[in-house]
């Protein structure tokens, strides 16, 4: 996972589509806590999206 610290705040990069974005719960899924501290997906929505749209 990697972070950067940007005039815009914490950005996560989405390892699909090589981009980086703010991590909030506008651009990133939450997958509960691990020892207290907020989890999030590896990928952003977008790309979370496209790759489970079609398991179901």
């Amino acid at each position: 996972m990697i972070h950067i610290y940007t005039e815009l705040g914490h950005e996560k990069l989405c390892p699909l589509c090589g981009e980086y974005y703010p991590l909030d719960e506008d651009f990133f899924y939450k997958n509960g806590f691990k020892r207290g501290v907020q989890q999030w997906t590896g990928r952003c929505k977008a790309c979370y999206v496209e790759t489970y749209r079609g398991t179901r």
